[in-house]
């Protein structure tokens, strides 16, 4: 069967495989097998890895779902050309895998993901405002109410601009920067005490911005 999907994580398995883990918009989150995709020579390897997105070719089995090949339509190429860019991007593939809801379409989040990806990887924009701008799309989507935490009001402002942008607003937006990076911060606190989300990538930013004010 042929799947839409993004790659949300690869991970090493066994000898020269890999473990994708694809958030798909007809089955949800999947695990797909990618047997040989470590090889030197393997024909997939180039689709194996976060970031990916395009049509995923998988066979379904009783241990799971195995790739037969990938039609890979975007890779979002300059992501991992930037720290900022990248880090940004990984933090919004993390937020799509623990936002999503098993046996839920994803086809609303899978959108704003690539919305978002796209601004990103194309535009000029502060990468941090495209990861800020689908966190909250996501938590309000989840139901969290985040005008009703207790946060410094110069956050809530930017909270409440940022969710007011369509994405192709988000580059011309006046945002200080340093109210974006506090601002993920907060949402990172909400999406913990709301919805029980850890998410790793915002201490890691949080603590790296936090290093260069020092």
């Amino acid at each position: 069967m042929d799947l839409k999907g993004i790659c949300l994580r690869a991970t090493d398995y066994k000898e020269k495989d890999k473990l994708l883990t694809i958030a798909t918009l007809e089955k949800g989150i999947i695990t797909v097998k990618a047997a040989g995709a470590r090889s030197p020579k393997a024909k997939l390897k180039s689709g194996c890895m976060p970031l990916v997105w395009g049509e995923f070719s998988v066979a379904e089995t009783k241990s799971g779902f195995i790739l037969k090949g990938i039609s890979v339509q975007e890779n979002f190429y300059n992501c991992w050309k930037d720290t900022h860019k990248n880090l940004s991007a990984m933090l919004i593939l993390e937020i799509l895998e623990n936002f999503a809801v098993k046996g839920q379409s994803l086809a609303y989040e899978i959108l704003l993901c690539l919305k978002a990806l796209k601004i990103i990887n194309y535009d000029g924009v502060y990468p941090y405002a495209a990861a800020l701008w689908f966190f909250l799309k996501m938590l309000v989507y989840a139901g969290a109410d985040y005008s009703e935490e207790d946060i410094p009001r110069s956050i809530m402002e930017i909270l409440h601009a940022v969710n007011a942008l369509e994405a192709d607003d988000i580059e011309t937006a006046d945002l200080l920067t340093e109210n974006i990076d506090r601002a993920l911060y907060y949402l990172g606190l909400i999406a913990n005490s709301r919805l029980s989300v850890k998410l790793k990538l915002i201490n890691q930013i949080s603590d790296m911005f936090l290093r260069k004010r020092d």
